[in-house]
């Protein structure tokens, strides 16, 4: 079985691009410019610049190492065919390929390779371990984090890096495979990586439903795994992952918020709480997502809330209902909850109905800077109308309630 360790803790990368030449689309030189950027921190990296027009980098795929660790290839198809045999010759574990499509010798020479080293690719993302200062990506580094990310489709891998950069999800390491389906091998290894407590993988074609769900069987019992896919919606998919001890998600901002929180939560503690400033809107989400059952508070911890903030009513045991929108008062009653209970998931939907564009900015920045790892969901007036108003929250509540009964 081909190791994973050196993808890891690498000793050499390399990375083989083209800088100028005739008629050269414009995004193989983008491409090379910022993983040249992103890996200028990692101390024994071997750019090569085919077209020689770079004095930073080398000019010929001879100069990069013998058995260097991990090789990334961003060249038009027709250098690429002509290259790739020796590009080959010289990685020993991995070969991150970012050109989006291969003629099918290229394909052929990558199938024989795939027997020895990983290859991520065509159309690959790229590769991320933060705490190594490996980025060898296109796209914006990564803070370090306990989540390994695995995805695949080159665009779609590059709108999660973009979400989870926005929403600042650290990660210990991020692995896009590209354009084909997720190895289920990958899958295995990915999820016994030690620096981790979550695994997040991306969905959108599989080698073997069964292979894949024994897999999740497998890391579920260590770990959280959240599934997110955007075409693998099927009520019978969504319940052969719960089955399998995942959280599946069907909205990339949830994907990216809920492995973020799980980060910070271990496996085995998870309470709940749902928060709001609508009664009604509560008992709607109550009503509809009915497997969502809030933890209970003890009296003690209640009445300390209730004295710091009049305005926190309890409408049921983990339901609580904020009858302000001052800023500080959310905050209080935030940092009360992660402080004077072992709660450490909330559910917040915020009714914007009744509160304006200014005040739902404030909220929402309290509930950020709050310490409870919190959930949240913004609904609008024109959003509560819709008769498809909880399909989004009833998928989000409904991989929270499976948390709450592992």
């Amino acid at each position: 079985m081909k190791q994973i360790d050196r993808l890891f803790n690498p000793k050499q990368i390399g990375l083989v691009g083209i800088w100028e030449q005739k008629k050269l689309a414009p995004q193989y030189r983008q491409i090379f410019e910022r993983i040249l950027s992103n890996m200028r921190e990692f101390k024994k990296f071997v750019p090569i610049d085919l077209s020689g027009k770079r004095p930073d980098c080398g000019k010929s795929v001879s100069e990069i190492p013998k058995q260097c660790d991990i090789v990334g290839v961003c060249l038009p198809e027709p250098v690429l065919e002509k290259n790739i045999r020796k590009i080959i010759s010289r990685t020993a574990r991995a070969l991150v390929l970012f050109t989006p499509t291969i003629s099918q010798k290229t394909e052929r020479e990558l199938e024989r390779a795939n027997k020895r080293i990983w290859v991520l690719g065509p159309g690959s993302a790229g590769l991320m371990v933060p705490r190594n200062k490996v980025f060898l990506s296109p796209y914006p580094p990564l803070p370090n984090g306990k989540i390994v990310l695995l995805t695949h489709m080159g665009d779609i891998s590059g709108e999660i890096l973009k979400c989870f950069k926005d929403l600042k999800v650290g990660i210990s390491s991020a692995f896009c495979v590209g354009d084909k389906p997720l190895p289920e091998t990958l899958i295995q290894l990915l999820g016994k990586d030690e620096h981790s407590n979550v695994l997040a993988l991306h969905v959108h074609q599989l080698r073997s439903g069964r292979a894949f769900f024994d897999s999740l069987t497998e890391i579920g019992k260590e770990k959280h795994v959240l599934v997110f896919s955007s075409n693998q919606t099927s009520s019978l998919f969504r319940a052969a992952v719960r089955q399998a001890g995942g959280v599946f998600i069907s909205g990339l901002p949830a994907f990216a918020s809920g492995a973020k929180h799980l980060d910070r939560i271990p496996k085995q503690e998870r309470k709940i709480v749902l928060i709001s400033n609508s009664k009604t809107l509560c008992l709607a989400v109550l009503s509809r997502v009915k497997n969502l059952k809030p933890a209970p508070i003890a009296e003690k911890a209640l009445q300390k809330m209730r004295k710091k903030v009049r305005e926190l009513q309890i409408h049921a045991p983990g339901v609580f209902i904020l009858v302000t929108l001052e800023q500080k008062k959310w905050r209080v009653a935030l940092d009360l909850l992660a402080k004077e209970t072992d709660v450490n998931l909330a559910l917040i939907i915020i009714d914007t109905r009744f509160a304006p564009e200014d005040v739902q900015k404030k909220l929402i920045d309290s509930i950020t800077n709050a310490k409870l790892s919190s959930s949240l969901c913004v609904l609008t007036e024109k959003e509560l109308s819709r008769p498809d108003i909880f399909t989004s929250l009833w998928s989000f509540a409904e991989g929270l309630s499976a948390l709450a009964q592992r």
